[in-house]
């Protein structure tokens, strides 16, 4: 089991601040990309500066943006191993495709994430283009929201269609929340607000695996 503390930051430092806080005990960190139109709120969003930035764990970018294809080239250009789009940005099967098969030529890997309102069987086709499937268990854009469970049905249904995805939940993660998540067929658990606001982060993340 994968615990993927996820950054929702107003600059690179903070970014690096709290990567340096979760370093030591995690393979995987999860950066939150906001613009203000698909999300509501407004958080980083450099991809630039990103390359700058030293780190020994590997970084998924979530991106929850408008017309996600557009800016895609950038991010996979950053130095980040994972890159999130929504099919709901994104919604053309050509465009997911697009993104698919570019992030490949680059050696990046590509997952699509679905908000709580798009149902994985609407998707069911853009399942096989991608490395791994996140499902948020609440709004996109803001950290601290209560955790959805109609989420596990979803976990469920692509776990019975396609054995072999890898998927990723977002949103609302804590141990009671981990262990549902896992019953039901998760790979991946990011948490953001239960990690950074704990007392002893290290703890947090060991009650999560």
């Amino acid at each position: 089991m994968e615990i993927i503390p996820a950054i929702i930051a107003k600059n690179i430092d903070e970014i690096s601040k709290k990567i340096s806080q979760v370093e030591p005990y995690v393979n995987w960190v999860q950066i939150d990309v906001a613009d203000g139109v698909f999300a509501p709120n407004v958080t980083w969003n450099n991809p630039v500066e990103l390359r700058a930035l030293q780190t020994k764990v590997s970084l998924e970018i979530h991106l929850m943006i408008a017309d996600s294809a557009r800016h895609f080239d950038s991010w996979v250009n950053s130095g980040a191993k994972r890159i999130i789009v929504h099919v709901d940005s994104a919604s053309p099967q050509e465009e997911i495709a697009a993104m698919a098969a570019k992030a490949k030529e680059q050696g990046v890997s590509l997952g699509i994430a679905l908000s709580l309102e798009v149902s994985p069987e609407d998707v069911k086709k853009l399942v096989p283009l991608a490395d791994v499937v996140l499902l948020l268990a609440v709004s996109p854009g803001f950290s601290g929201q209560e955790f959805n469970e109609s989420v596990l049905e979803k976990i469920r249904y692509l776990k019975k269609e396609f054995a072999n995805v890898k998927i990723e939940i977002d949103g609302g993660v804590n141990p009671e929340v981990a262990k549902k998540c896992v019953e039901a067929g998760a790979d991946m658990l990011v948490s953001g607000s239960y990690i950074f606001n704990a007392a002893n982060i290290e703890e947090a993340i060991d009650e999560l695996k």
